[in-house]
């Protein structure tokens, strides 16, 4: 859905800007390892963006194998570094913090609070 979307540490930036080495898009970064600051934990599975501004709010993790089928927010404000070249997304969380993070439920609106 949003393919055109391109990443960089801090937010997500238009598709015009092509050529810098640090800018993936959401479809390429989805599958990437989430490696928590205790441990490896799941993977990215999708991104929730403000199509106004292409902010990415959160990624949203596939826990099920982790934490009782469940999906749960991570903010982007948590990634310390992206390793592009291992397709691996070092976090500054815990496995606990993100344990106790919010659970995405689809059918619920969410906002940045």
């Amino acid at each position: 859905m949003y393919d055109s979307v391109l990443i960089n540490n801090d937010h997500a930036i238009s598709k015009e800007i092509k050529g810098n080495a640090y800018l993936r898009s959401t479809k390429d970064v989805s599958g990437y390892n989430i490696k928590a600051s205790d441990r490896d934990i799941v993977q990215v599975e999708d991104f929730l963006v403000d199509d106004g501004n292409w902010k990415i709010y959160f990624m949203v993790i596939d826990a099920s194998n982790w934490l009782h089928n469940q999906k749960e927010f991570l903010s982007p404000k948590w990634i310390k570094e992206i390793k592009w070249e291992t397709s691996d997304v070092i976090i500054t969380a815990s496995t606990e913090l993100v344990k106790n993070s919010y659970e995405y439920d689809r059918s619920q609106s969410v906002n940045e609070t």
